[in-house]
């Protein structure tokens, strides 16, 4: 688990800075506008859709539903390494697409 932490801060200068979520109109989205991702992750296979919609999710900078998805999938499957990554990465794009204005003062930027 340690490797994983250290491999999640090696690689998070690497990650560009998301332009501000301006103009997203998240709540009019439909399943088909969304898209879809194939991301085969070794989690157990009942949260393998899930996990994909969350990584859609982000890849839509739908950062609060994404961190939502990834919080399900570790409860439905505790063993599953790669929701707190993608935990780890929208939290990180959400942060640095922030525009300055209604994010928590008390979270580096």
């Amino acid at each position: 688990m340690k490797s994983l932490a250290w491999l999640i801060v090696a690689l998070l200068p690497l990650i560009p800075r998301a332009l501000p979520d301006e103009g997203h109109h998240h709540e009019e989205m439909t399943a088909e506008q969304l898209g879809t991702v194939h991301f085969p992750v070794s989690c157990s296979p009942s949260v393998q859709k899930p996990f994909e919609s969350g990584v859609a999710l982000l890849h839509s900078f739908w950062y609060e539903e994404a961190a939502k998805q990834f919080e399900q999938v570790a409860k439905d499957d505790p063993q599953c390494a790669m929701a707190p990554l993608g935990s780890g990465y929208q939290l990180v794009a959400s942060t640095l697409g922030q525009s300055g204005q209604g994010h928590d003062q008390t979270r580096p930027r």
